[in-house]
């Protein structure tokens, strides 16, 4: 498949359309790096407690290990998925998703780029994502992934992918300085580190000051929420019943 139709089928899955239809809409779960579908079941059951008749679909493609393909394989394998839950679903769906920041025991972080900017690292999913402050140069060059979807390299589609991110009614974007998984915590509101070793914030970034993939434009149109929450580890933003009832589900209603 040419990388044009990869793209494309990116884009499909990222724009998940929130109409208003009578009832709740379906979800779907995708589970993080280096763990299964079993991981976000708790969240599934919860769901469906809450909201009776909510139909689920967590995919258990790519656990453990097979996590670590690459991410356009994955965008293949699981988007392909989305899309056939999603056509029996044309009035919307909610799309909740983990992101996990794997640690390689072996692995410093100073020196991981030397795997990960290699032919070799782009055949797994973090080198994928992958992006160095220190080594931008070899980012831009070797990365296969992030820089294209965040339209940060020009390709043929990043008008397209642009256009499908901003469908997106509702983007809620939550995370908390006590996550002891994710580095910095504010990658998971699109914040990361600079070459001073400093966090710059989502809204200092420069993709979202030249609205590279549409993140000033959906922020500007009050489709962006940041949730922050502090005293939480990073399983409990899927397994504390509490943040799943007061700061997630109510999103689903």
């Amino acid at each position: 498949m040419s990388a044009s139709n990869r793209f494309k089928l990116f884009i499909v899955v990222c724009s998940v359309y929130f109409g208003l239809v009578l009832g709740y809409k379906p979800v779907i779960i995708v589970h993080g790096v280096m763990t299964g579908n079993e991981t976000m079941l708790p969240m599934a059951q919860r769901i469906q407690e809450l909201h009776p008749g909510t139909k689920v679909f967590v995919t258990d493609r790519f656990g453990g290990w097979s996590s670590l393909r690459p991410m356009w394989h994955q965008v293949m394998e699981i988007g392909s998925d989305i899309l056939q839950f999603m056509a029996f679903h044309p009035d919307g769906v909610h799309l909740i998703a983990k992101f996990l920041h794997i640690f390689f025991p072996t692995l410093a972080c100073e020196t991981a780029y030397e795997l990960f900017y290699s032919s070799i690292g782009q055949h797994t999913s973090v080198g994928n994502y992958w992006n160095d402050p220190y080594h931008q140069k070899l980012f831009f060059e070797y990365s296969a992934f992030l820089p294209y979807v965040n339209n940060l390299v020009s390709s043929e589609s990043s008008k397209l992918f642009k256009k499908g991110f901003t469908k997106i009614k509702k983007l809620v974007l939550i995370g908390g300085p006590d996550d002891s998984v994710i580095t910095p915590w504010q990658s998971s509101q699109f914040g990361c580190f600079n070459n001073n070793g400093s966090v710059i914030e989502m809204r200092d970034q420069l993709f979202y000051r030249n609205d590279s993939f549409g993140l000033l434009t959906m922020d500007s149109q009050k489709k962006i929420d940041l949730v922050t929450l502090s005293g939480l580890d990073h399983s409990d933003w899927h397994t504390n019943m509490t943040v799943l009832d007061n700061y997630i589900i109510p999103y689903l209603d």
